[in-house]
């Protein structure tokens, strides 16, 4: 895998659909801003605090990445898809936001997630 932004942030992806750790490519300092959860989480401590609050609402939930565009700057736009059943009432969840990503130096250092495609664009500067 090279250090390109997109790579990087397709090896998230992977990593996260999979199971396997994406903190390695994510920098300490990361700063992880879901505004229509919660809010802003920084550093691994606070990404894992949000993985176990966000993930821990679902059962069988997947994650795969649909789409990815390199804006200016560097800044990467992914479109992805959230899917699989609400933890205890079972009802169907199918999401489809869209995140921007900042990549430095090989590691994610930040992430803002959208649920309008359209803003998450504009963001990017697509």
């Amino acid at each position: 895998m090279s250090g390109e932004p997109a790579d990087i942030v397709r090896e998230l992806f992977r990593r996260m659909s999979s199971g396997e750790d994406p903190f390695p490519l994510l920098d300490e300092n990361i700063v992880w801003d879901v505004p229509m959860v919660d809010g802003v989480y920084h550093g691994h401590l606070g990404v894992a605090e949000f993985f176990r609050h966000w993930i821990g609402t679902w059962d069988d939930y997947r994650i795969v990445l649909e789409e990815m565009r390199v804006g200016p700057e560097g800044r990467v736009l992914a479109f992805f898809c959230e899917e699989g059943s609400g933890r205890g009432s079972g009802v169907p969840v199918h999401l489809h936001p869209a995140s921007v990503w900042e990549v430095r130096d090989g590691k994610a250092v930040s992430y803002r997630g959208y649920l309008d495609r359209d803003e998450a664009r504009r963001d990017a500067g697509l």
